[in-house]
């Protein structure tokens, strides 16, 4: 969480993954998420599996819940 303090982002509200992120960017824009939302992302190799991507989902929210004991707000359906 420090690291994403520096940057000026106060709360992670989602993690996510795709394969197109530009489509997925797009539809992240156009959704309320009743703050001013910040992305980060990480591009992986065109090879990557499915399955591959959803285990690094997982692994930045166990790591996220491990630090703050809870899941960004809008991960679940909240709010």
């Amino acid at each position: 969480m420090d690291d994403f303090r520096r940057t000026g982002v106060s709360e992670v509200v989602y993690i996510g993954e795709t394969r197109n992120l530009r489509q997925r960017l797009g539809a992240q824009l156009r959704r309320d998420w009743q703050c001013r939302p910040g992305f980060i992302y990480s591009v992986q190799v065109a090879s990557i599996f499915p399955h591959q991507l959803r285990e690094m989902k997982n692994d930045l929210l166990g790591a996220l819940y491990g630090r703050s004991e809870r899941v960004p707000r809008f991960q679940f359906g909240g709010q």
